[in-house]
């Protein structure tokens, strides 16, 4: 049996806030992945350069294409 290592109360919060530190970051990159296999992706910069000519557009595509994701997230690197 491996002998247990001695913290202080401090160094256990530390090295709970850096997992879940990494955590955030593994999931936030899982996500950023997910987006980039998603239909729509590929066509993000044609749909921002819709969206600052024209007033009103209709995004058509299949469900579960990336329409809701990648015009959200696009449109906010506009504003």
């Amino acid at each position: 049996m491996q002998d247990l290592e001695t913290v202080t109360p401090e160094e256990a919060a530390q090295r709970i806030r850096d997992a879940e530190a990494l955590a955030k970051m593994a999931a936030h990159e899982r996500i950023q992945a997910e987006r980039r296999n998603l239909p729509m992706y590929k066509f993000r910069t044609e749909l921002m350069e819709a969206i600052a000519q024209y007033q009103v557009i209709i995004v058509v595509a299949e469900t579960g294409s990336g329409k809701t994701t990648q015009v959200g997230s696009s449109y906010t690197t506009l504003l």
